[in-house]
């Protein structure tokens, strides 16, 4: 299993997308078998939680993971590990976890974009003297 690099690149959750898309077609994750909990994923790909939270995002859009596995691994449910389905009894507060993930996320990308403009600030500013 190959680990995106880690740093501040604001495309990270792509990177950890792309690469569990390819392990999950590749099997490496049978089906029934669910996926690592988000704190795994994100100690193995070096990124923060909200990172693997917006790729799981990206691959229940894609069709990739069932919505029920993604919503098992975003609340820490019984799914999480065994993808049993059982977070479907349970959608609104599920659904209410993903939308705060997904925000978590967002916000996250907003930091990481002030920060480079702040760096740009600075780079302009050191050529302005």
């Amino acid at each position: 299993m190959a680990a995106a690099s880690s740093g501040s690149d604001r495309f990270a959750y792509l990177r950890v997308a792309e690469t569990l898309r390819r392990e999950i077609r590749a099997g490496e994750f049978p089906r029934g078998a669910g996926l690592p909990s988000v704190g795994d994923l994100a100690e193995r790909f070096g990124v923060a939680d909200t990172t693997v939270r917006k790729a799981l995002s990206v691959l229940v859009d894609d069709g990739t993971v069932p919505a029920a596995t993604a919503q098992a691994l975003l609340a820490g449910g019984p799914g999480a590990a065994g993808g049993s389905g059982a977070a479907e009894g349970s959608g609104a507060g599920l659904a209410e976890a993903r939308r705060i993930s997904v925000l978590e996320a967002q916000v996250g990308e907003l930091v990481e974009s002030i920060r480079m403009l702040v760096r740009r600030v600075e780079v302009l500013e050191s050529e302005r003297r």
